[in-house]
């Protein structure tokens, strides 16, 4: 004789719950207490209770997300985004479906299951920053996806930038500025505090970058310096540059970059490049190509994401590589 089907129904009556708290308990949703989360799922699996996804509909919907952001006490690692561009690529990507957004800052991500008032969490955005190993596994617990942006260490989903791509152009564009027939021999500056996975990235892409332009190889230490911080960048730094014969220099970001050009003659005899697109290479006396970081993409595939992984209920990797833009500031 076939089982009767276990429903949401047959297990409120048996536990003494509403539906409403067992399909809560069910998705794990902050609205319900763990222990009656433990309980409901026990007595579910014992049971035979088999939930299936159930898709939103994308005109009704409204998705309640956390935006975690950084925090950067160092001058040279803060941020210059501009995050309203970030908000307003979300909601496009997300076309019809409403995203209601709550921001933390990254030392606050103990804080994103804290209390009730905050409603059931339908996603997690980690924005130019990341969790720790522990919160990655609890959000895996609870079945909330995450999507981490100009991250990717930890596996999971992620959109970042094409720094290979980025690179490339980066030194193909700084070599054509170079005036005469001067040999193309670039640098790349990086910080010995250079430890986030952002800073290597940029460095391998800048080494990578040579080989694809096909500069010959050279030892590692010739082509990239790494200072103490940014105090090291002075007349100094300058002379042993020109002495070693260089005449394009790679910064890690705009920061490094702007710090540099305060200690260059206006000429066109060095080119220096920079990352980021940051709003105050618009105020520096040398001329300096950057790379876009292109945030407004970055929220129009978050926004995607969120309708893949919450509305549509996708199971599939989603990783994505956003390629920047050449900017070249006289």
């Amino acid at each position: 004789m076939k089982k009767p089907k276990v429903t949401i129904s047959v297990l409120a009556k048996d536990l003494g719950l509403s539906t409403a708290t067992i399909s809560r308990a069910m998705n794990h949703s902050t609205l319900i207490t763990p222990d009656v989360i433990e309980k409901v799922q026990v007595r579910a699996k014992e049971l035979g209770y088999v939930s299936r996804p159930v898709k939103k509909q994308r005109d009704r919907a409204i998705l309640n997300v956390k935006l975690v952001l950084p925090h950067r006490d160092q001058p040279e690692m803060q941020l210059f985004y501009d995050l309203s561009e970030l908000i307003q690529g979300i909601r496009k990507g997300a076309g019809s479906v409403k995203v209601q957004l709550v921001s933390l800052l990254e030392s606050e991500t103990h804080q994103i299951f804290d209390h009730k008032k905050g409603g059931h969490i339908d996603a997690v955005l980690f924005a130019f920053c990341e969790a720790n190993e522990q919160m990655y596994k609890e959000l895996d617990s609870k079945n909330i996806p995450y999507l981490s942006l100009n991250r990717s260490s930890h596996g999971g989903d992620y959109v970042v930038p094409n720094t290979d791509i980025g690179f490339i152009e980066l030194l193909e564009t700084m070599k054509a500025s170079l005036k005469g027939n001067e040999k193309f021999n670039p640098l790349f500056l990086n910080l010995k505090s250079a430890t986030s996975e952002v800073q290597k990235q940029r460095e391998k892409s800048f080494l990578n970058a040579l080989d694809m332009i096909g500069l010959e190889k050279t030892p590692l230490k010739e082509r990239v310096w790494k200072l103490k911080n940014l105090k090291a960048i002075d007349d100094d730094l300058v002379e042993k540059i020109e002495a070693s014969s260089y005449n394009a220099i790679c910064c890690f970001n705009d920061v490094v970059a702007a710090s540099l050009i305060q200690y260059l003659p206006t000429n066109d005899k060095l080119a220096v490049g920079g990352y980021d697109y940051s709003p105050f290479v618009h105020m520096l006396k040398h001329k300096l190509t950057t790379v876009s970081m292109e945030v407004n993409e970055f929220g129009l595939q978050a926004g995607e994401w969120l309708v893949k992984k919450v509305i549509d209920k996708d199971q599939k990797s989603f990783r994505e590589k956003v390629k920047g833009r050449i900017v070249v500031v006289e």
